[in-house]
């Protein structure tokens, strides 16, 4: 791996006896050890095995060749971009403290990894490929692509970690100039065996170097997750550096929301909404208005990604920030507009319904941040935004929201069904009663005394407690244990061209995931209306209802609703209390289609707030289910 194993040893990155568990993030194949990633192979075939820049910062002699760059460009990496040749600094005339970019002392070709770093900052921030030679970049007069970066804080590998940092220079946003303290600190340490703690995160001996190095998790979460939100402005000029003080109760953006898998259909459009309403929510300051769009989506929406989430606009139904801009424009979430020649969010409406619902239902979740509620664009859809009444994968369904007045309540989850091959994993569970759901808390307890009774866990010394494997079952993101994968589990969970397979050895959170993809997923919808309780079963995802109101010749409107079958509400029922309650006539006809079996109801005159009013207030149907389109105008 280019690095010692003795080094690792005294750094406290791999203790003596420690086991080094592989994983998989997208193709590339990460190597952990005690949770942490320290080095990954970026194409996953064995090619090169690169240090992460955990690793860096413990033993930065592992990849002593570098690049600086100024801080002002750090954003720029660090939102996922590559780094040009102008943002490369060649001249040691650009640093006033003694420093030096050892351009000169510096050669390599095309291909050499090397790592990144900010001026005035001694820690690396990002790892990259060179794309072409030293005496090409000189030749072309240091302009065109310079480094394709690999890996960078605070990206998914980085996330796969305790999510610790060298220091307060960097934030999620930018990374700044070190204060000279930290420097001489940090030469000081070197000579120094051992020093007190400074918030490390590991109970395991580590070198002091490290210790230093790493936050409590409290303080990592804070800092890293929170961004604006959990500090006042700070003024950032020319290598500024941060030195506002961070809340300690700061929301947390990623934390108890139920996840998203982005890899289904619809599950990239679902997470770029949640992440777009989390930024509005909990990022953006009114006071930061106009702030221009491309920082916008840069600073505050890509950090509130789930540590575990790739993001790819352009797999998306939103293809460019742009249209993702345009679409929140269009429900008057936002306005956009031109500042200096450049697109600048210069309001958000604050007492919008969506945002006001957004908020609310986030912090009813107990998770105080983003969306535990899907921020649906559910006034129209735009050319470039998927409509609610897509398929969502992902779509957040445990939302349990009484509605104000009345004792109706819709309460909306996930469930799974074992087909044959997976059955064995649920043992007595499945005896007699083969179409029976399993909650994912059931699933993932299944699957943990599947484990126990063929003793697949690996004994280590730090065992896991009984209290640690009740905590596995509550929270799985928790769960630290590693799993020797048998037959069963190696061939139907993992395919023939992946890596791992019967034999090889896995997180215990990372194969639950694995087992929910492969199992049968469906959604149970809960109804309570007065004392009465109906339970409907789709085998698909949960689609809104639609409320949509049209001009039928001059003045003439028509009010139609559809979609209510998924609700536990009888369309010809629904239709005589309308009838009553609007004193207007209505009439019910099957959905046009041969795939449809739903019925839509049509209720003469413009009745669209009032119809929303009565589905939340008198049926219990949440906001975030129900989808508006005015075309009367």
């Amino acid at each position: 791996m280019g690095v010692d194993e003795a080094l690792l040893e005294r750094s406290g990155l791999m203790p003596p006896k420690s086991d080094v568990v592989v994983g998989k993030l997208n193709n590339a194949k990460v190597y952990c050890v005690n949770d942490q990633p320290l080095f990954f192979d970026p194409n996953g075939k064995g090619g090169r095995i690169l240090p992460t820049v955990y690793t860096l910062w413990a033993i930065p002699e592992a990849m002593p060749r570098g690049i600086v760059t100024y801080s002002e460009v750090s954003p720029k990496v660090l939102g996922g971009a590559d780094l040009m040749l102008p943002g490369f600094i060649i001249s040691d005339a650009e640093f006033d403290d003694g420093e030096t970019s050892d351009w000169a002392e510096t050669s390599f070709a095309a291909g050499d990894v090397l790592a990144l770093r900010a001026r005035g900052n001694p820690h690396a921030f990002a790892i990259g490929e060179m794309a072409v030679s030293k005496a090409e970049a000189e030749a072309c007069g240091m302009k065109g692509r310079g480094l394709k970066v690999m890996h960078h804080y605070p990206d998914a590998l980085w996330a796969m970690g305790d999510k610790s940092t060298p220091g307060e220079s960097f934030r999620p946003e930018r990374v700044f100039r070190a204060p000279r303290s930290s420097s001489s600190a940090a030469e000081d340490e070197k000579a120094a065996p051992e020093a007190p703690g400074s918030g490390a995160t590991s109970g395991d001996a580590a070198a002091t170097h490290l210790e230093k190095m790493r936050l409590s998790e409290d303080e990592d979460d804070t800092r890293s997750a929170d961004g604006d939100e959990s500090r006042t402005d700070f003024f950032v000029g020319d290598d500024a550096s941060p030195t506002t003080a961070v809340a300690s109760d700061a929301p947390r953006t990623t934390e108890g929301l139920s996840p998203i898998d982005v890899s289904a259909p619809g599950g990239m459009d679902s997470m770029f909404e949640r992440l777009f309403m989390s930024a509005l929510a909990f990022r953006l300051k009114d006071g930061d208005l106009p702030m221009r769009c491309e920082l916008f989506y840069a600073n505050l929406l890509l950090p509130s990604r789930p540590p575990d989430v790739t993001l790819d606009l352009k797999k998306s139904a939103f293809k460019k920030q742009q249209k993702l801009f345009a679409a929140f424009e269009k429900k008057k979430l936002v306005a956009v507009k031109k500042v200096h020649g450049h697109e600048c969010v210069a309001r958000v409406d604050r007492d919008h319904p969506l945002y006001v619902e957004f908020v609310r239902a986030a912090h009813n979740a107990g998770a105080g941040t983003s969306a535990s509620a899907e921020p649906l664009l559910d006034a129209g859809a735009t050319d470039s935004a998927p409509t609610s009444g897509e398929e969502r994968a992902g779509t957040t369904l445990d939302e349990k929201k009484n509605a104000s007045g009345s004792g109706a309540s819709v309460v909306a989850t996930n469930a799974y069904r074992a087909s044959t091959a997976y059955r064995p994993l649920f043992g007595a569970r499945a005896v007699g009663n083969k179409d029976r759901l399993y909650d994912e808390r059931e699933c993932v307890e299944a699957l943990r005394e599947y484990c126990e009774l063929h003793d697949l866990f690996v004994a280590d010394e730090d065992e896991t407690s009984a209290a640690d494997a009740e905590k596995d079952v509550n929270d799985v993101s928790a769960s630290s244990r590693v799993v020797t994968l048998d037959a069963l589990l190696g061939k139907e969970l993992f395919g023939k061209k992946e890596a791992e397979g019967p034999g090889s050895r896995l997180a215990f959170r990372l194969v639950v995931p694995r087992l929910l993809k492969k199992l049968t997923k469906h959604v149970v919808v809960s109804v309570t209306r007065g004392s009465e309780t109906s339970t409907v079963v789709l085998k698909r995802a949960l689609r809104p209802i639609k409320v949509r109101v049209e001009r039928r010749g001059g003045r003439k409107h028509v009010t139609s609703v559809s979609g209510l079958e998924d609700f536990a509400v009888d369309p010809e029922a629904f239709a005589s209390a309308a009838q009553k309650s609007f004193s207007a006539a209505t009439s019910t006809a099957r959905l046009p289609g041969n795939n449809e079996t739903g019925v839509e109801i049509s209720i003469q005159g413009n009745v669209l707030r009032e119809l929303v009013r009565v589905l939340r207030a008198e049926w219990g149907i949440p906001g975030k289910y129900i989808e508006t389109e005015d075309k009367s105008k």
